[in-house]
């Protein structure tokens, strides 16, 4: 009976002293590269996991093996032990290490729950996680946009994952971004498990009201080898109704490599609209007719108006000018509400006569639009493309056709033959049933042609009277 409680106490005391075994971190992880493999039969990459540490409560140093459960098959790991020492003074016994595993190419990009840290001692356990980078990367991003106050800009953005505009936008303008993307896959790899396919390229906005229309959200670039580049720009304008305020875009670049393993890259894009005070442009200048020559004596030119700003326009102006064709137009004080009024736009019809000495070329418009009667706010470029008179296309002659039909005796439908002279768009054919139709060319009369028959006369009426005095002398 002593013998049994003792070994159960031993039982006891073996168990506490396990328990005494604690995984600091919940979460252990370990970044992994695939651009790491540069031999075309490699199988595996080396990582190394983050930190493990592990605390000993208890008052004996204890060895423990630390195993790796559920770990994929073809990942190899080999279980790894290590001495925790033994509290002191109240303080526990401290040890901290590392995991070395060799890491197949089968994740996707990102983050991965493979594995459970366990102990040989003890119950704690922790979560391995392994980190993949993406393949697939973003390069650059060019952002190229007109500030509000009207100057050209232009931003770069690398290895921000947030990417922000330096200067405030101007709305009812072209925004452009442009894309360079790289296969980080090394070249010397298999290639096929290092081609980057499917690529995909996603833009969403926060607030569908800052684009117009015609903006698309999906794009695709060409597939890419291992260590390939490409690039892709996309344009789109500011809608004019855009409100001033902050905006967002979440760019989202996906692909699939030959091995089936996806790459992804999220960014975000954020900046302000804003709206200026005093922002009059010209939106419409439209000629009619489109097409002009030295021959026609006027045109018309439709000028619009529209402000974009906050503050109400009463001094707004235009002026068209060109000297060669005598034009000097100037409009004073129009006024403009501000913009989102039912009358923040303004419109003319204008009509110019052309100068008598006009030449065919081209001519350039200057069109301007103030504020306060006399401050250039916008300047436009009108060409008016005046070319030659044309051309009278003389008549062309009409074709004639002679048709010639024999008799014959073959009761079947005859061919028919035709000869055209001169030129025409149509020709007229004669077709002859149950007669032969021969084809003729009729040449004119000479003086020599005249003069023959008028001596074959002669002849004739020579040899009639010879006849006649004959036939008199034997009566």
């Amino acid at each position: 009976m002593k013998i049994l409680l003792g070994l159960v106490i031993l039982c006891i005391l073996a168990t506490a002293v396990s328990a005494d075994i604690n995984i600091v971190e919940e979460v252990v992880t370990f970044d992994v590269d695939y651009s790491d493999f540069n031999d075309e039969d490699q199988e595996t990459v080396t990582s190394t996991t983050s930190t493990l540490t592990l605390q000993n409560t208890g008052s004996d140093a204890v060895d423990v093996t630390i195993t790796l459960t559920n770990l994929p098959t073809d990942y190899i790991y080999t279980n790894k032990i290590v001495t925790v020492p033994a509290a002191v003074d109240g303080v526990s016994g401290e040890v901290s290490t590392t995991l070395t595993i060799n890491v197949p190419h089968e994740e996707n990009s990102g983050e991965e729950n493979v594995a459970t840290v366990a102990l040989s001692e003890g119950t704690d356990t922790a979560t391995l996680r392994q980190i993949t980078e993406s393949m697939l990367k973003l390069d650059n991003l060019k952002v190229e946009y007109t500030e509000y106050k009207g100057s050209s800009e232009s931003d770069n953005f690398n290895d921000e994952e947030t990417f922000d505009l330096q200067e405030k936008v101007r709305p009812f303008t072209e925004m452009s971004f442009t894309f360079k993307i790289k296969n980080l896959f090394d070249s010397d790899y298999d290639n096929d498990k290092s081609d980057l396919e499917n690529i995909e390229l996603r833009l969403e906005a926060d607030d569908d009201d800052l684009f117009d229309e015609s903006f698309e959200e999906d794009y695709n670039f060409d597939d890419l080898r291992a260590n390939d580049k490409d690039e892709l720009t996309i344009t789109f304008n500011i809608d004019e109704d855009a409100k001033a305020t902050d905006y967002t875009f979440d760019i989202t670049l996906e692909a699939e490599d030959s091995d089936g393993a996806k790459h992804k890259i999220k960014r975000d894009l954020t900046f302000e609209v804003e709206r200026e005070r005093d922002d009059v442009r010209i939106t419409k200048t439209v000629l009619s007719p489109t097409s002009l020559t030295v021959c026609d004596t006027a045109f018309t030119m439709d000028v619009g108006l529209k402000n974009f700003g906050s503050d109400r326009q009463r001094y707004a102006a235009l002026s068209i000018y060109n000297v060669e064709l005598d034009i000097n137009e100037n409009i004073e004080t129009i006024s403009i509400d501000d913009h989102g009024d039912n009358d923040d736009i303004w419109n003319r019809l204008f009509t110019f006569d052309l100068p008598s000495n006009t030449q065919a070329k081209t001519y350039s418009l200057d069109v301007r639009a103030y504020i306060d009667n006399d401050e250039v706010i916008d300047i436009e470029t009108v060409d008016v493309v005046v070319g030659s008179c044309a051309q009278d296309v003389p008549e062309e002659e009409e074709e004639e056709t002679v048709v010639v039909t024999l008799p014959s005796n073959d009761t079947t439908t005859g061919n028919t033959e035709t000869t055209t002279t001169g030129t025409t768009e149509t020709q007229e054919t004669t077709t002859v049933t149950s007669a032969a139709v021969i084809h003729t060319i009729e040449d004119p009369y000479t003086t020599e042609d005249f003069v023959v028959a008028i001596l074959i006369v002669a002849v004739i009426l020579i040899l009639v009277l010879i006849v006649a005095f004959m036939i008199i002398l034997l009566k």
